[in-house]
């Protein structure tokens, strides 16, 4: 910054960092040490507010706290007697007599670290009331995985497993995004508590939430390397619908055409069940584009397991954005009921929902808010757009629906069609004979 000097209008004088530093203050009352930025750790974060304002119940705990980010809550304070009978519980199930010591040293030395892993500060939290959130709710969560998966027989007077309701709450709970530990302080009780490898700790938390995996795999089978990259639960559920080796160059986004235009340009709808989630394939063929989508089910529970995987995407992901990416697939193929009952018709949305027009009030509220640049399906919308926009697809989509729309008027198309030829044979027979 400079000042003008006395030797005439246009002249001035430099000033020194000092002179400039007090004058700046003067102007605007900048503080002097600013906070750090987000760590490339951060995973757990608080949901936007654009997306929470949709639907904050979808971000929110029902019963039970996890972590420091809504452990002041009095909503679910009640639940924390329960985690006090969860660690009396898992006491007895620890062999080593002086494992859980050092588990409080191992969050005592990690605190730093672990703070990181979160978008708030908690700077009402001293580091021992940290640490004791952190063993407390680590604890709870193991040994409810243990119960879940049944190496506890012992469940007759648990009130969350006697409770559907309040067992089903639980698993909703622990899925959210707000709502996490890192991976890596379970994975490290684990192996603190029963020596067991890497893929122990893995194969438990599948048990406890293979529900939510689309390919229903085996619980005894071997875990896919991605998988182990999850940084807590809610990243665990996105790697679920995520193929492995899945890589898609990202693209400029552009908009799909609805399920009923493309269905009448001649695009087939294939339903796969048991397939990951993104796993979408377009095959062109001579007249006509195959279209097949994995099997998508939507429930009670769809809505929250979608929205969180999509905030945590936009917070942690925003260059991988692939499950929005898919989710706005699904949004741009519905924008009439017609879509609906097409989609539902070929078995690519199956729903537990009331009518499907609640299926469509769902997934276009989805992608409200929700920022997507580019999308690593580009190139199979561009292929569709493009059958769409061939009039030859009309055509031929017309013509097949006239003639060939279902199989009795398949075969009297083709009869007809060799009456014809008969005809025309015999005619030009009789001509030249």
């Amino acid at each position: 910054m400079a000042s003008r000097s006395s030797n005439g209008p246009n002249s001035y004088t430099a000033l020194s960092e000092d002179q400039d530093a007090v004058m700046v203050q003067q102007i605007i009352d900048i503080p002097e040490v600013m906070e750090p930025d987000l760590s490339p750790e951060c995973c757990i974060n608080k949901v936007p507010e654009k997306l929470r304002e949709v639907n904050p119940e979808a971000y929110s705990p029902e019963l039970i706290s996890i972590g420091p980010l809504h452990h002041d809550n009095p909503k679910l304070k009640p639940m924390e007697k329960e985690k006090y009978r969860y660690f009396h519980f898992f006491l007895k199930r620890v062999s080593r007599k002086h494992a859980l010591d050092d588990f409080k040293s191992f969050l005592g030395d990690n605190e730093v670290k672990l703070r990181s892993f979160y978008s708030e500060k908690f700077l009402g939290l001293s580091k021992d009331q940290f640490v004791n959130i952190m063993l407390l709710d680590s604890i709870f969560i193991m040994e409810l995985l243990l119960r879940e998966a049944k190496s506890y027989q012992h469940q007759e007077d648990d009130n969350l497993f006697r409770k559907a309701w309040m067992k089903r709450a639980i698993q909703h709970d622990l899925l959210l995004l707000e709502n996490q530990l890192p991976f890596f302080v379970l994975q490290e009780l684990y192996n603190k508590a029963f020596s067991q490898n890497d893929s122990g700790f893995l194969h438990l938390a599948y048990k406890y939430f293979a529900d939510f995996d689309p390919e229903k795999s085996s619980n005894e089978m071997i875990v896919p390397k991605h998988w182990k990259q999850s940084k807590h639960f809610t990243d665990l559920i996105r790697h679920f619908h995520i193929p492995e080796g899945f890589h898609h160059e990202s693209v400029p986004l552009q908009v799909l055409k609805c399920a009923t235009k493309l269905y009448n340009s001649g695009v087939v709808f294939k339903a796969i069940p048991n397939r990951c989630t993104l796993d979408i394939k377009v095959q062109k063929n001579l007249f006509y584009v195959d279209f097949k989508l994995p099997q998508l089910v939507v429930c009670s529970v769809t809505e929250c397991v979608v929205r969180n995987i999509m905030a945590l995407e936009q917070c942690y992901y925003p260059n991988n954005t692939f499950f929005c990416n898919y989710i706005s697939v699904i949004d741009n193929l519905i924008n009439t009921s017609e879509d609906v009952d097409l989609l539902i018709d070929k078995e690519v949305i199956v729903h537990h929902l009331g009518t499907n027009e609640e299926v469509a009030t769902v997934i276009n509220g989805l992608c409200k808010h929700v920022v997507t640049g580019t999308s690593c399906y580009s190139t199979h919308i561009r292929d569709l757009n493009a059958h769409y926009l061939n009039p030859r697809s009309h055509t031929v989509a017309r013509l097949w629906t006239v003639y060939f729309k279902d199989y009795w008027r398949g075969s009297s198309t083709i009869v007809g069609v060799a009456v014809l030829f008969f005809t025309f044979f015999n005619f030009f027979r009789m001509i030249f004979e």
